[in-house]
């Protein structure tokens, strides 16, 4: 009784070995997609956060007057009777002093959403976050048809047969994804500098290829013509000599 007590908690008859291996394939590839669909929006909103700023900005900088009487007009009723001048001054430069704190605040997001547009380039990384998360969303549904169009025939087939094409399937597509998660880290990470100094580095490339290939197109006779002009010019002054003898 203790040896089948032990043995029967780890027996589950009901679940194939190999669905542990598909829920973690499934859940890393959702995973991804999220992740993916997370950074697209983050993209999408900094790419329209600047410029709505900015108009943000110059709106409350232009209307900054209208501001400060409309901010005076409410402090306004909730005075006494006995009001003087000196407390509607005094209510005019407090709402003054609240829209210069606003029109500063605004001023500031503006400058740290410009700076991290500058490092991250959202119009760049949406597209790639754009074209990943798409890549995430065929992969887990040919994942799932994959699996269902093996369901379809393993009646005919062992049970034996049956785990083998499953377990090689769960294999492949876990390599697979394996694959398109190392594209995607390479593809984010990849940074515009890096892109920059590759596409430099291309083109020293093509350089130097160019100039090889212009060095193998040279005749031998020229070379030797070009690399001694001594002897050319000996061989020129001894006809000289001659004739005139």
């Amino acid at each position: 009784m203790n040896e089948s007590e032990k043995i029967e908690p780890n027996l589950k008859p009901s679940e194939p070995p190999y669905t542990q291996a598909y829920q973690k394939i499934k859940s890393r590839c959702q995973f991804q997609k999220n992740f993916s669909f997370f950074l697209l929006v983050v993209f999408f909103t900094l790419q329209y956060s600047v410029p709505i700023f900015l108009v943000v900005l110059g709106s409350i900088a232009s209307s900054r007057e209208q501001l400060a009487l409309f901010f005076s007009s409410e402090a306004v009723p909730r005075q006494t009777d006995t009001t003087t001048s000196a407390s509607e001054a005094k209510t005019s430069s407090a709402s003054e002093a609240v829209v210069s704190r606003i029109i500063y605040l605004v001023g500031l997001i503006t400058i740290l959403l410009g700076v991290i547009n500058n490092i991250v380039r959202p119009a760049e990384s949406y597209d790639t976050a754009a074209r990943y998360n798409n890549k995430f969303y065929r992969f887990e549904h040919n994942f799932d048809l994959g699996l269902l169009a093996i369901s379809s025939f393993s009646d005919k087939l062992n049970n034996k047969d049956t785990d083998k094409i499953i377990i090689s399937f769960l294999i492949a597509k876990n390599e697979e994804l394996c694959q398109l998660i190392e594209e995607y880290n390479d593809a984010r990470s990849l940074s515009p500098r890096q892109t920059h100094l590759q596409a430099l580095n291309q083109d020293k490339n093509k350089d130097n290829l160019e100039t090889v290939d212009n060095i193998s197109s040279v005749k031998p006779d020229d070379k030797v013509s070009s690399s001694n002009p001594s002897t050319s010019f000996s061989t020129e002054t001894e006809s000289e000599l001659e004739s005139q003898q």
